[in-house]
């Protein structure tokens, strides 16, 4: 049997696909998407019965403020600049898609990458994601609380919370039909 060009066109297409399922978007002369964490202080929140420190802040995007974040303080990231990295999947419900809709599969869950542990060890799976006590996260930023319907069912996100924003900014659109050619930075001061 010879090889038939629409077919080994579509092999090629569907592994192409798949090849940047996670990570930056591919780039010939890519823009900068500058993301800041700016650490303001330290308040204390209840979590599981217990009043705890929590680490809170502003994340701007180019300079403009799109609202609060908090961190776990004993798992926070140290302060420098990182590399961002998009993701499409998750074992949780973390990932982003249009109007503000949240689920395992979307097309943005924004990862700080290059991150390590005081000792040297590479941290992995610091994620932007919902959630607002120190036990919602494992050393990931977090966006405030989801809120839920009558049943208990998360609902979608609405379009004046942070990660609404941060989405919105990156790919410039609700509704994007490619990934925009931009690398993001991640600065985090405080």
């Amino acid at each position: 049997m010879r090889n038939h060009p629409v077919i080994l066109a579509w092999i090629l297409g569907t592994s192409l696909l798949h090849a940047h399922a996670q990570g930056t978007c591919p780039a010939t002369h890519p823009s900068e998407f500058k993301i800041e964490l700016k650490r303001l202080g330290v308040d204390e929140v209840m979590d599981n019965g217990v009043k705890v420190p929590r680490v809170y802040g502003d994340i701007g995007v180019n300079g403009q403020n799109f609202g609060r974040f908090y961190e776990n303080p004993a798992l926070k990231i140290a302060a420098g600049v990182y590399r961002g990295t998009l993701r499409y999947e998750s074992n949780h419900n973390f990932v982003q898609g249009s109007c503000g809709e949240i689920g395992r599969q979307g097309d943005f869950l924004l990862e700080v990458s290059g991150v390590k542990a005081a000792d040297g060890a590479k941290r992995t799976d610091i994620l932007f994601h919902p959630g607002f006590k120190p036990s919602h996260s494992k050393g990931c930023v977090l966006f405030g609380a989801r809120q839920r319907d009558a049943a208990g069912n998360p609902k979608p996100l609405s379009p004046d919370e942070p990660l609404v924003k941060l989405r919105r900014a990156f790919y410039g659109t609700d509704t994007p039909n490619q990934c925009p050619n931009k690398v993001i930075t991640i600065t985090v001061t405080g």
